[in-house]
């Protein structure tokens, strides 16, 4: 953004100013139903709290004007837009503190998680072929409380980041059913037998 568009942003906001007795039209109201799937209350408060909102992401009239055919030809006016902006910042920053990047424990990637097949993750090839993974995950069945049939994924920590990235470029506002197992892998030592059973691995002098 240069200092112009800095400049028209302040003036935006300080023309902006919120009338508490504010009360958005019929056509206004319809609009944000239709788009976001409000009721006709949570509409009406849903455009009242972003008037009153002076930090909501807004629009300068030169990015509007942009645009301004495009989106209004999708149904949207200026204020509907900057609310559906609103929401996709929200939701991918939802998305990124539920489901950090890359740990940096390089041994992450030994923890094991399952995640539900669901939504656009509905299948163990739908896992395999966005993790590239060689062989299908293994997979475990579930009830819920309702006692309905759950299916889920067996994936490392490595898989899930990529499924993670994946999610984040092609459905940002999906967000899986993931859980952690508290099974650690075992890893036995590559250059001594101890444990192993029937064998006594204790040196001679120390039995």
């Amino acid at each position: 953004m240069d200092i112009s568009e800095a400049l028209e942003d302040l003036a935006i906001n300080a023309n902006d100013i919120y009338d508490p007795n504010f009360r958005p039209s019929e056509t206004d109201i319809e609009r944000w139903q239709t788009l976001f799937g409000y009721s006709s209350d949570e509409a009406t408060e849903r455009i009242k709290t972003q008037k009153a909102n002076g930090s909501h992401v807004g629009l300068t009239n030169s990015q509007w004007d942009m645009i301004k055919s495009d989106k209004e030809a999708q149904g949207f006016d200026r204020d509907s837009y900057e609310h559906w902006i609103e929401k996709q910042r929200q939701a991918a920053t939802h998305h990124k503190e539920s489901f950090p990047g890359p740990p940096s424990d390089p041994r992450a990637g030994n923890t094991i998680y399952l995640i539900k097949l669901d939504g656009i993750l509905d299948s163990a090839q739908k896992i395999q072929e966005i993790a590239s993974l060689q062989r299908l995950p293994r997979l475990h069945e579930g009830t819920s409380e309702n006692n309905e049939r759950a299916v889920f994924c067996r994936i490392d920590g490595e898989t899930l980041h990529v499924i993670k990235s994946y999610l984040r470029q092609h459905d940002p506002a999906f967000q899986p059913t993931v859980a952690r197992l508290t099974i650690a892998r075992k890893e036995l030592s590559s250059d001594s037998i101890y444990p192993t059973l029937g064998q006594d691995t204790t040196l001679p002098h120390l039995r």
